[in-house]
Protein backbone atom coordinates (compact mmCIF):
# COMPACT_ATOMS: atom_id res chain seq x y z
CA UNK A 1 0.00 0.00 0.00
CA UNK A 2 2.80 2.69 1.06
CA UNK A 3 4.68 1.41 -2.27
CA UNK A 4 1.27 2.10 -4.40
CA UNK A 5 0.76 5.68 -2.14
CA UNK A 6 4.90 6.48 -3.08
CA UNK A 7 4.55 5.79 -6.69
CA UNK A 8 1.04 7.52 -7.26
CA UNK A 9 2.90 10.82 -5.51
CA UNK A 10 5.92 10.06 -7.83
CA UNK A 11 3.86 10.74 -10.90
CA UNK A 12 1.77 14.00 -9.13
CA UNK A 13 5.26 15.08 -8.67
CA UNK A 14 6.48 14.55 -12.83
CA UNK A 15 2.70 16.00 -14.27
CA UNK A 16 3.45 19.21 -12.07
CA UNK A 17 6.80 19.57 -13.31
CA UNK A 18 6.09 18.93 -17.03
CA UNK A 19 3.28 21.73 -16.93
CA UNK A 20 5.32 24.11 -15.03
CA UNK A 21 8.11 23.57 -17.62
CA UNK A 22 5.73 23.61 -20.40
CA UNK A 23 4.36 27.20 -19.33
CA UNK A 24 7.78 28.42 -18.37
CA UNK A 25 8.45 27.48 -22.05
CA UNK A 26 5.76 29.28 -23.67
CA UNK A 27 5.38 32.48 -20.96
CA UNK A 28 9.02 32.89 -20.01
CA UNK A 29 9.21 35.22 -16.82
CA UNK A 30 12.35 36.75 -17.38
CA UNK A 31 14.62 37.72 -20.92
CA UNK A 32 18.06 38.24 -20.26
CA UNK A 33 19.64 41.60 -21.44
CA UNK A 34 23.41 42.67 -21.42
CA UNK A 35 24.39 46.31 -20.59
CA UNK A 36 27.17 48.29 -20.15
CA UNK A 37 28.76 46.18 -18.01
CA UNK A 38 30.04 42.95 -19.31
CA UNK A 39 29.87 40.59 -16.54
CA UNK A 40 26.85 38.35 -15.52
CA UNK A 41 23.46 39.31 -17.36
CA UNK A 42 20.81 40.89 -15.53
CA UNK A 43 17.31 39.57 -15.43
CA UNK A 44 14.54 41.38 -15.92
CA UNK A 45 10.14 40.91 -15.92
CA UNK A 46 8.12 41.09 -19.29
CA UNK A 47 6.54 43.68 -18.29
CA UNK A 48 5.46 47.09 -20.13
CA UNK A 49 8.19 48.29 -17.64
CA UNK A 50 10.70 46.01 -19.08
CA UNK A 51 9.91 47.21 -22.88
CA UNK A 52 10.09 50.83 -21.88
CA UNK A 53 13.70 49.72 -20.16
CA UNK A 54 14.92 47.96 -23.30
CA UNK A 55 12.96 50.52 -25.43
CA UNK A 56 15.01 53.63 -23.81
CA UNK A 57 18.40 51.13 -24.21
CA UNK A 58 18.06 50.48 -27.84
CA UNK A 59 17.80 54.54 -28.66
CA UNK A 60 20.54 55.36 -26.24
CA UNK A 61 22.17 52.69 -27.87
CA UNK A 62 22.07 54.88 -30.73
CA UNK A 63 23.51 57.63 -29.31
CA UNK A 64 27.01 55.49 -28.50
CA UNK A 65 26.20 55.29 -24.84
CA UNK A 66 24.78 51.49 -24.47
CA UNK A 67 26.06 48.54 -25.38
CA UNK A 68 24.12 47.19 -28.78
CA UNK A 69 25.03 42.93 -27.53
CA UNK A 70 22.75 40.97 -26.08
CA UNK A 71 19.02 39.14 -26.42
CA UNK A 72 15.93 39.65 -26.08
CA UNK A 73 13.80 36.84 -26.12
CA UNK A 74 16.47 34.71 -27.55
CA UNK A 75 16.88 37.58 -30.59
CA UNK A 76 20.50 38.77 -30.66
CA UNK A 77 21.00 42.57 -30.43
CA UNK A 78 24.12 43.47 -32.24
CA UNK A 79 25.74 46.37 -34.12
CA UNK A 80 29.45 45.80 -34.56
CA UNK A 81 31.67 48.70 -34.71
CA UNK A 82 34.16 49.74 -37.67
CA UNK A 83 37.37 50.14 -36.95
CA UNK A 84 38.77 50.27 -40.29
CA UNK A 85 41.31 53.36 -41.59
CA UNK A 86 38.25 54.38 -43.61
CA UNK A 87 35.57 54.90 -41.12
CA UNK A 88 35.31 58.66 -40.88
CA UNK A 89 34.34 59.43 -37.92
CA UNK A 90 31.61 58.57 -35.27
CA UNK A 91 31.37 56.58 -31.76
CA UNK A 92 31.76 52.88 -30.89
CA UNK A 93 28.23 51.51 -30.56
CA UNK A 94 29.09 48.26 -28.06
CA UNK A 95 30.78 49.99 -25.54
CA UNK A 96 31.03 47.26 -22.85
CA UNK A 97 32.95 45.22 -25.65
CA UNK A 98 34.89 48.12 -26.44
CA UNK A 99 35.81 49.05 -23.16
CA UNK A 100 36.87 44.87 -22.66
CA UNK A 101 39.41 45.30 -25.74
CA UNK A 102 40.77 48.85 -23.87
CA UNK A 103 41.67 46.75 -20.94
CA UNK A 104 42.54 43.60 -22.42
CA UNK A 105 45.21 45.05 -24.97
CA UNK A 106 46.54 47.32 -21.71
CA UNK A 107 46.40 43.93 -20.18
CA UNK A 108 48.64 41.89 -22.68
CA UNK A 109 51.39 45.11 -23.16
CA UNK A 110 51.45 46.37 -19.77
CA UNK A 111 50.57 43.20 -17.41
CA UNK A 112 48.07 45.24 -16.01
CA UNK A 113 44.65 46.17 -16.78
CA UNK A 114 42.56 49.33 -16.72
CA UNK A 115 40.42 48.13 -13.76
CA UNK A 116 43.50 46.94 -11.97
CA UNK A 117 45.48 49.55 -12.62
CA UNK A 118 42.97 52.17 -11.35
CA UNK A 119 42.15 49.84 -8.24
CA UNK A 120 45.41 49.71 -7.65
CA UNK A 121 45.88 53.75 -7.41
CA UNK A 122 42.64 53.99 -5.27
CA UNK A 123 44.14 51.43 -2.96
CA UNK A 124 47.41 53.18 -2.88
CA UNK A 125 45.64 56.72 -2.26
CA UNK A 126 43.55 55.27 0.72
CA UNK A 127 46.64 53.29 2.12
CA UNK A 128 49.12 56.11 1.89
CA UNK A 129 46.48 58.75 4.22
CA UNK A 130 44.58 56.04 6.30
CA UNK A 131 45.49 54.38 9.81
CA UNK A 132 46.73 50.68 8.71
CA UNK A 133 45.38 49.29 11.40
CA UNK A 134 41.62 50.85 10.44
CA UNK A 135 41.26 50.89 6.44
CA UNK A 136 37.91 52.38 4.79
CA UNK A 137 36.43 50.38 2.63
CA UNK A 138 37.65 50.94 -1.14
CA UNK A 139 34.63 50.95 -3.94
CA UNK A 140 36.17 49.11 -6.90
CA UNK A 141 35.56 49.88 -10.30
CA UNK A 142 34.50 47.05 -12.05
CA UNK A 143 32.14 47.19 -14.43
CA UNK A 144 32.25 48.86 -18.10
CA UNK A 145 29.33 50.81 -16.77
CA UNK A 146 31.40 52.49 -14.08
CA UNK A 147 33.98 53.20 -16.13
CA UNK A 148 32.01 54.54 -18.32
CA UNK A 149 30.04 56.99 -15.92
CA UNK A 150 32.75 57.49 -13.96
CA UNK A 151 34.50 61.08 -13.72
CA UNK A 152 37.57 60.98 -11.76
CA UNK A 153 39.70 58.48 -14.23
CA UNK A 154 39.74 59.30 -17.43
CA UNK A 155 39.93 56.86 -20.87
CA UNK A 156 40.10 58.00 -24.21
CA UNK A 157 40.58 56.45 -27.40
CA UNK A 158 41.30 56.55 -31.34
CA UNK A 159 40.95 55.00 -34.49
CA UNK A 160 43.64 54.07 -36.96
CA UNK A 161 42.98 56.48 -39.79
CA UNK A 162 45.53 58.59 -41.30
CA UNK A 163 44.30 61.78 -38.97
CA UNK A 164 43.20 59.69 -36.14
CA UNK A 165 39.80 60.40 -34.73
CA UNK A 166 38.42 60.13 -31.35
CA UNK A 167 35.74 56.88 -30.80
CA UNK A 168 35.26 57.08 -27.01
CA UNK A 169 35.68 58.84 -24.29
CA UNK A 170 34.17 58.29 -20.68
CA UNK A 171 32.20 61.17 -18.52
CA UNK A 172 35.61 62.03 -17.05
CA UNK A 173 37.59 62.73 -20.62
CA UNK A 174 34.25 64.58 -21.26
CA UNK A 175 34.39 66.49 -18.74
CA UNK A 176 38.02 67.60 -18.88
CA UNK A 177 38.07 68.18 -22.31
CA UNK A 178 34.82 70.35 -21.47
CA UNK A 179 33.46 68.11 -24.82
CA UNK A 180 30.09 66.14 -25.15
CA UNK A 181 30.10 63.17 -26.72
CA UNK A 182 28.95 63.54 -29.80
CA UNK A 183 31.54 66.47 -31.09
CA UNK A 184 34.54 64.17 -30.19
CA UNK A 185 33.91 61.24 -31.81
CA UNK A 186 34.25 63.59 -35.06
CA UNK A 187 37.25 65.13 -33.28
CA UNK A 188 40.95 64.06 -34.82
CA UNK A 189 43.43 63.60 -31.38
CA UNK A 190 45.73 65.97 -32.13
CA UNK A 191 43.50 68.62 -31.19
CA UNK A 192 43.46 68.24 -27.76
CA UNK A 193 47.01 68.33 -28.28
CA UNK A 194 49.83 70.94 -28.06
CA UNK A 195 51.98 70.85 -31.01
CA UNK A 196 54.51 73.32 -29.75
CA UNK A 197 55.28 70.63 -26.26
CA UNK A 198 55.23 67.70 -28.35
CA UNK A 199 59.11 67.16 -28.86
CA UNK A 200 59.41 64.19 -27.02
CA UNK A 201 56.74 62.40 -29.43
CA UNK A 202 58.63 60.79 -31.77
CA UNK A 203 60.22 58.94 -28.62
CA UNK A 204 56.45 57.98 -27.08
CA UNK A 205 56.04 56.86 -30.55
CA UNK A 206 58.93 54.63 -31.19
CA UNK A 207 58.51 53.50 -27.17
CA UNK A 208 54.81 52.48 -27.56
CA UNK A 209 55.27 50.58 -31.14
CA UNK A 210 58.72 48.67 -29.21
CA UNK A 211 56.55 47.70 -25.89
CA UNK A 212 52.65 48.05 -26.61
CA UNK A 213 52.31 50.97 -24.47
CA UNK A 214 53.96 54.05 -22.89
CA UNK A 215 54.04 57.10 -20.41
CA UNK A 216 53.51 60.25 -21.23
CA UNK A 217 54.61 62.50 -18.10
CA UNK A 218 53.40 66.31 -17.96
CA UNK A 219 51.50 66.45 -20.29
CA UNK A 220 50.11 69.85 -21.59
CA UNK A 221 46.50 69.25 -23.18
CA UNK A 222 43.82 72.00 -24.62
CA UNK A 223 40.06 72.01 -23.88
CA UNK A 224 37.86 72.81 -27.03
CA UNK A 225 37.92 76.47 -25.33
CA UNK A 226 41.24 76.78 -25.64
CA UNK A 227 41.92 76.41 -21.98
CA UNK A 228 45.26 74.63 -21.38
CA UNK A 229 45.80 72.17 -18.49
CA UNK A 230 48.98 69.66 -17.75
CA UNK A 231 48.28 65.80 -16.63
CA UNK A 232 51.28 64.43 -14.30
CA UNK A 233 50.87 60.86 -15.82
CA UNK A 234 49.08 59.74 -18.75
CA UNK A 235 49.27 56.01 -19.66
CA UNK A 236 49.15 55.05 -23.99
CA UNK A 237 48.80 51.82 -25.56
CA UNK A 238 47.71 50.18 -28.87
CA UNK A 239 44.11 48.46 -29.14
CA UNK A 240 43.98 45.31 -30.22
CA UNK A 241 40.45 43.21 -31.18
CA UNK A 242 40.40 39.23 -30.34
CA UNK A 243 42.02 38.68 -33.65
CA UNK A 244 45.07 40.45 -32.56
CA UNK A 245 44.54 43.44 -35.57
CA UNK A 246 45.24 46.68 -34.52
CA UNK A 247 41.97 48.90 -34.31
CA UNK A 248 43.54 52.14 -32.30
CA UNK A 249 44.95 53.87 -29.14
CA UNK A 250 44.24 54.37 -26.04
CA UNK A 251 44.78 56.64 -22.88
CA UNK A 252 44.30 56.27 -18.84
CA UNK A 253 44.74 59.47 -16.81
CA UNK A 254 43.48 60.12 -13.07
CA UNK A 255 41.92 63.60 -12.86
CA UNK A 256 43.09 63.87 -9.54
CA UNK A 257 46.82 64.71 -11.18
CA UNK A 258 45.71 67.62 -13.08
CA UNK A 259 46.41 71.00 -12.92
CA UNK A 260 45.93 74.61 -14.36
CA UNK A 261 49.02 75.29 -17.32
CA UNK A 262 50.81 77.77 -15.25
CA UNK A 263 54.30 77.83 -18.20
CA UNK A 264 54.84 81.09 -20.99
CA UNK A 265 52.19 81.60 -23.56
CA UNK A 266 51.67 79.50 -26.30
Amino acid sequence: MRAMAASIIRVIFVFISLVVSAVAFLHPTGISYRTIGYQAPIKYHVTKAFDEKIDNQLAQCQRGRLCCSGSVGGEVLTEEDDYSPENTGGCVKDIANHIRLLDQSFQQSSGQGIFDRINDMLWEEVASTANNNNLPAIENITTAEQLDQNKRFGILSHGIQEDPIYNYGNAAALELFDNTIEDLCQTPSRYSTVESLMDDREQLIQSINTFGHGTIRDATRRTTKEKLFVIATIWIWHVFDDNGTRIGLAALYDRAQVTDYTGPPL
